[in-house]
């Protein structure tokens, strides 16, 4: 019986290595080799292995990737060109890694909407990148650049020329290694999390586990260079680029979050890079700009957070600029940069007769240094 076992165990691992033989052997690099020339949309439905360099060109048809179905380029590069791309709930598009493995790429193109209820995913030792440009993208699932072990993350990068808005998440965490980098850019508004879910993280450019950096975050709405522009920002959930410690290594420094926009700003959220526990460690630094066209403002509601902390002794706080040509409300929110040594906090409206900086009731703005004896920051508003 023991010997029977043993030969059937042989067959099902060979059965297995022969099945992923033949699934790459039969890997696809043309989009008629997925659906005929006709097919609009073409809907995949299976898991299909794409090939490395491949250029799926769709022309102007709708690409689907439904529930259950897979575009699978192992830990190749491969690139999508279409009318439209729908990722579905419950679809996949991957060039993943395994571990010593790196991650490969992926790039969409798309003429009109691109929208991912799915999950596409880069993860890998290191991570890979994602490249998404469309009319508009919409992100309810996940986009993962994770770096699977000790490793940087990787990068996402999503551009549209109208709207980019994402409920899902963005991630490019590091392990053991720094945090990737994450870039968004709309021609027009730029919404991140919903009202209702403010505790739900939305951009993680963070360190998982480990020792390293906070990786790099940036967020653009509108067309800087257009007169009066109207692109708007809005973020409701957590963006994350904090740092990651080791007991070898101590703590890791917090990354770096830039928002620009041409409107006005919107802060529901929390926006985090702080650094990891550690002597030396220090806080990242939070840029919020808005209105750079000349119009627009900045406002926070109840629970807002904005966090540049230097955690433990010795480390550095970091510093947390808000700036718009408008007026900027402060609501219920906790604006923070505090450290051993702290840098400060600077909130500063200019420009027009109505601008202001207005605080109100509960909201806390503090760049404090240890007591006793410790050196705080300055806050400029």
């Amino acid at each position: 019986m023991a010997f029977l076992r043993a030969a059937a165990e042989r067959l099902t691992l060979a059965g297995a290595l022969a099945a992923l033989f033949w699934s790459r052997a039969h890997a696809v690099s043309t989009a008629d080799e997925i659906c005929a020339p006709s097919d609009d949309p073409c809907v995949v439905t299976r898991s299909i292995s794409v090939d490395d360099g491949a250029v799926l060109d769709f022309r102007e048809r709708e690409l689907r990737v439904s529930q259950g179905g897979a575009l699978d380029g192992g830990s190749g590069s491969y690139e999508i060109r279409a009318g439209r791309v729908i990722v579905e709930a419950g679809g996949r598009v991957t060039a993943q890694g395994a571990a010593g493995t790196g991650g490969g790429s992926v790039s969409v193109d798309a003429a009109e909407v691109v929208s991912i209820g799915g999950t596409i995913d880069v993860s890998g030792v290191p991570a890979g990148s994602v490249d998404i440009v469309g009319s508009r993208v919409e992100v309810s699932g996940s986009i993962l650049a994770d770096a699977m072990a000790s490793e940087s993350g990787g990068s996402i990068g999503l551009t549209a020329t109208e709207d980019v808005i994402v409920a899902g998440l963005l991630s490019a965490s590091g392990s053991n290694g720094d945090g990737g980098d994450i870039d968004i850019e709309a021609g027009g508004n730029v919404v991140l999390g919903a009202a209702d879910r403010r505790t739900a993280k939305v951009i993680d450019a963070g360190v998982s586990q480990g020792f390293g950096f906070g990786g790099d975050v940036s967020v653009t709405a509108g067309d800087p260079f257009q007169a009066n522009g109207s692109g708007t920002v809005s973020l409701y959930g957590v963006v994350s680029a904090t740092g990651g410690s080791s007991f070898e290594e101590g703590g890791g420094d917090g990354g770096n979050v830039d928002v620009t926009s041409t409107g006005d700003c919107t802060i529901g959220g929390t926006i985090d890079v702080s650094s990891a526990v550690g002597e030396d460690a220090t806080g990242g630094q939070v840029s919020v700009t808005c209105g750079v066209s000349g119009n627009g403002g900045i406002s926070t509601s109840t629970g807002a957070v904005l966090l540049a902390l230097g955690r433990g002794t010795g480390a550095f706080g970091g510093s947390i600029e808000l700036g718009a040509p408008g007026a900027i409300v402060l609501a219920g929110a906790t604006i923070d940069a505090s450290g051993a040594e702290a840098q400060g906090v600077s909130i500063r409206s200019s420009g027009r007769r109505d601008s202001a900086v207005v605080v109100e009731s509960g909201s806390v703005i503090r760049a404090d240094g240890p007591s006793p004896g410790g050196a705080g920051g300055d806050v400029s508003l």
